[in-house]
């Protein structure tokens, strides 16, 4: 601005005498245009004179508020405030006539009355001084302990491509450099016992100095920073303040683990070559003009268990040589077989656990308190895994994850607080989210029965569970000394289950066709598509001449013709069915924590079925557990707060796939599909009138859809038959849906 920001350059007029002057003269242009006029702006002597100014700020005899004039020869360089020659958009010329205030000046202290020109405002001499840059990589192998990595670059200002502009190129110092490791600590230790320690260290800083200072922008940073004038006090923390500085440093140790030896037997379920650990640490720290400090760090440690036998499997009757066992009508019972125990055993546990504390800089000058932020995260999650192939068809699988959030005490981690933590560290683990799943599968032996053996079966169940916490703001509250205290839970937590059940069979009627021997016979033959095709025109054309053929091609020609009516029947290759259920519950409200398997700590809610996806409502059984003398034992909050609905979807798909081949070159697919969805939705909440739960506003909607052959309709010319079937038809669907209706009044129209 123009009043308390600004850089002054004044210099003392010459007044060119009145008079008539040559324009192709040189003696005459100089006097129209005075060589003493001319006004040359000198950035680095209006840069010098404020960092003067700031000098003498600093020493106690100078203020932002006050002119501060530095001569230069005959003219004036004057600095108000705190002007930035980086944001320069207007510039400001005027002409002055100044008060006389002494009888010695050389001013008869009349107004004056001129004409004033200003020509040619050009800015030259840009600072085009280049600057370099450099980068160094060494990697050193330390045998087979692992890699020793260094590197680092540097840049100057100034430094750029060919193609970038005087405005493009570096504007800073950089200065950065990184040590990295990877070993292998194992080796330290008796190669016998097979311990694998990988180790990753890695070390990093960057100072970013710039060429400008940061605070003043129009300012170079470099001599302020060497000015023998100024305290060296100062100087150091001028830059500690405008320095961009940043740290990196971690630590990991990635699956740690014990491996078998060469002659080790079998493996156990206490063998400890099934457990692996991780940690690792990392370490963020930051600070700039902006940033007083960031300083990020990461502490991440897991635990793997995994236990994968490979049991034997046995069969019963498998070595049987009785007649009776042997008979292929029998494979149904020689072919029973088990597992012993599960193929898979496994379970993890991850800790992790962020801290950020962060504060900003004052930079306004003012006496503005801030204070710093911290960002806290403390979570576990545990993973279970279960694979069971019970037989060779039937097969189970079973994962569950569990995702819990550690409550730290509020505000900078103290020594204070490290104790409260770890006193009172699992009282503070919270559970947030629960998830399993149970896939069963089976392949049905339909298959094995030989009047079927041109049949496949198989069925899939999965059935889903999922239980969310509330808001933990609604559960945890503090007493005056900043304790933690749980309080009754005024929404609830959420619980949700799925299952789906799945049926497939597919008919393979080339096996079923050759169960009798001529089809057999047809389809084994080996015959290209064109001698089939002649074959069939020799025998039509024979059919039709009266010339005397012999008897043993005429024999031959009508065999020909069964073969193609045979192959015609057996055009149906293969059918595939397949029919899935998908259904689901979600209900909002629900009070009760989990502890295992999903469910409270005395397995009563919200039963076993649920937790396996079973639909079964399970609304009475939590009403029922609300009206006995415990409290604590209830399932749902009573609360008219609950603005989640109670959810239940279903649907079921039917899909039915042929092939059909009627002749060699012909190949029809035909597809039939079914599929009908439903949804309910309501509120289910406590009525703190009546005292009851009660369902309000339920909404059901859903969708059908389904295949058809519209062979029979699609040749009626002006689709009038057609449209008055429709019309005829809506009586009887509004009768169907009224019967299914118990307030409909079953009257039509």
């Amino acid at each position: 601005d123009f009043t308390d920001n600004y850089y002054e350059y004044e210099i003392p007029l010459k007044v060119t005498p009145p008079g008539n002057y040559n324009g192709t003269n040189g003696d005459d242009q100089y006097t129209v245009w005075p060589y003493v006029n001319e006004m040359v702006l000198e950035f680095g002597k209006l840069q010098a004179a404020k960092q003067r100014r700031n000098n003498a700020i600093a020493g106690g005899t100078a203020s932002l508020t006050n002119d501060f004039s530095v001569p230069d020869g005959s003219r004036i360089i004057t600095v108000k405030g705190n002007p930035n020659l980086s944001a320069l958009k207007t510039i400001m010329i005027g002409i002055r006539n100044p008060k006389k205030t002494g009888p010695n000046q050389d001013d008869d202290g009349l107004p004056k009355c001129g004409t004033v020109w200003v020509n040619e405002l050009r800015l030259t001499d840009f600072d085009e001084k280049g600057g370099w840059a450099a980068t160094a990589r060494v990697t050193a192998k330390l045998a087979d302990l692992g890699t020793l990595s260094l590197s680092g670059n540097m840049y100057t200002p100034g430094f750029g491509t060919l193609e970038n502009k005087v405005s493009e190129r570096k504007r800073e110092t950089l200065k950065q450099y990184n040590i990295s490791s990877n070993l292998e600590l194992g080796k330290f230790i008796p190669e016998d016992l097979n311990i694998h320690v990988p180790l990753y260290v890695d070390y990093s800083e960057s100072f970013i100095t710039p060429q400008y200072n940061p605070l003043d922008p129009d300012i170079l940073l470099e001599p302020a920073l060497k000015d023998p004038n100024v305290d060296k006090r100062i100087r150091d923390s001028l830059k500690h303040v405008t320095q961009d500085y940043s740290k990196r440093q971690s630590i990991n140790l990635t699956n740690v683990k014990k491996d078998k030896g060469k002659n080790s037997k079998k493996s156990n379920i206490y063998d400890i070559e099934n457990w692996a650990a991780s940690y690792s640490y990392n370490e963020m720290y930051r600070r700039n003009v902006n940033i007083e400090y960031n300083s990020q760090i990461n502490h991440r440690g897991g635990l793997t268990y995994n236990y994968a036998p490979q049991p034997k499997n046995i069969k019963p009757f498998g070595k049987s040589k009785s007649k009776i066992i042997t008979s292929k009508y029998m494979t149904l019972i020689k072919d029973i077989n088990f597992y012993p125990y599960p193929n898979k055993l496994g379970f993890t546990t991850d800790v992790q656990r962020e801290y950020n504390a962060s504060k900003s800089r004052n930079t306004t000058g003012g006496d503005i308190i801030i204070l710093p932020t911290f960002n806290k995260r403390f979570n576990m999650t545990r993973n279970y895994d279960l694979k069971y192939d019970i037989t060779r068809g039937l097969k189970l699988d079973f994962t569950a994850s569990n995702f819990e959030r550690i409550i730290e005490p509020d505000g900078e981690v103290t020594s204070a607080t490290r104790d409260t933590l770890k006193r009172e560290f699992f009282d503070r683990v919270k559970t947030t989210q629960y998830n399993q799943q149970l896939n069963v599968n089976y392949n049905i032996p339909i298959n094995k029965i030989p009047l079927l053996d041109f049949t496949t079966a198989s069925a899939r169940y999965s059935g889903t569970y999922s239980w969310t916490r509330s808001p933990f703001m609604n559960t945890i509250k503090r007493d005056p000394n900043g304790e933690i205290i749980n309080v009754p839970d005024t929404l609830g937590n959420t619980i949700q289950n799925s299952r789906n059940i799945q049926l497939t069979g597919q008919a393979n009627m080339t096996t079923l066709y050759n169960k009798i021997p001529y089809f057999k016979k047809i389809n084994q033959k080996k015959n290209t598509n064109n001698a089939n095709k002649g074959k069939v025109a020799s025998a039509i054309q024979n059919s039709n001449n009266k010339t005397p053929v012999d008897s043993t091609k005429k024999k031959d020609n009508q065999y020909e013709i069964l073969e193609y009516v045979a192959r015609i029947i057996m055009s149906l290759k293969t059918v595939n069915v397949t029919y899935s259920i998908t259904e689901g519950t979600l209900l909002p409200g629900y009070a009760r924590n989990t502890q295992m398997l999903g469910m409270d700590e005395h397995f009563g809610g919200p039963t076993f079925g649920f937790v396996f996806g079973s639909q079964k409502d399970i609304r009475p059984q939590a009403i029922a557990s609300t009206r006995d003398d415990d409290p604590n034992n209830d399932w749902l909050v009573q609360t008219q707060s609950i603005n989640n609905q109670y959810t239940r979807t279903y649907s079921n798909n039917l899909n039915i796939r042929a092939n059909v081949e009627p002749f060699p070159d012909l190949k029809i697919e035909l597809t039939a599909t079914r599929t009908k969805s439903k949804n309910n939705t309501e509120f289910f909440r406590w009525n703190r009138t009546n005292g009851q739960y009660e369902s309000q506003s339920p909404v059901e909607s859903g969708n059908f859809s389904m295949s058809f052959l519209s062979y029979r309709t699609s040749f009626d010319k002006d689709g009038t038959k057609t449209f008055l079937a429709f019309i005829n038809a809506r009586n009887t669907i509004s009768t169907r849906l009224g019967d299914d209706n118990p307030n409909s009044t079953l009257t039509i129209g």
